[in-house]
């Protein structure tokens, strides 16, 4: 929604935007007998009970499980943007990418690997 409200203007996704960041901030865990998990956030939350929840279907997920790789990357990004009054798009516009895709894109993406993807598909323009 930050990206959202930044490249329209839109002032309804700033609304929305802003009432995200205000939840996000209002879930965090806080925690002084376990400040390693101050300020993280939890991956089950009870909106209805305003508390962090856990299913006996999560199967080998407890519920003090934080997956740092994937939400908590996003919205600590999102929100130092936010404190920088600027934009994802805004800060790539300023990266010049040329030198180091060069440098990695074959080791991330080799040509043997483009070849043996297009092969296994029918029509290798798609």
């Amino acid at each position: 929604m930050h990206e959202a409200a930044a490249v329209t203007g839109n002032k309804r996704y700033e609304a929305v935007a802003n009432k995200l960041a205000e939840f996000l901030v209002r879930c965090q865990i806080k925690s002084e007998s376990h400040p390693e998990l101050d300020g993280t956030w939890y991956r089950g939350f009870d909106y209805d009970k305003w508390e962090y929840w856990g299913s006996d279907g999560d199967a080998g997920w407890g519920l003090w499980t934080t997956e740092t790789g994937w939400t908590h990357s996003w919205i600590t990004t999102t929100f130092a943007l936010r404190k920088m009054k600027t934009s994802l798009w805004d800060v790539i516009t300023k990266v010049d990418i040329k030198e180091k895709f060069e440098q990695y894109c074959p080791q991330m993406l080799p040509d043997d690997c483009l070849v043996e993807t297009l092969s296994q598909t029918k029509d290798p323009t798609k």
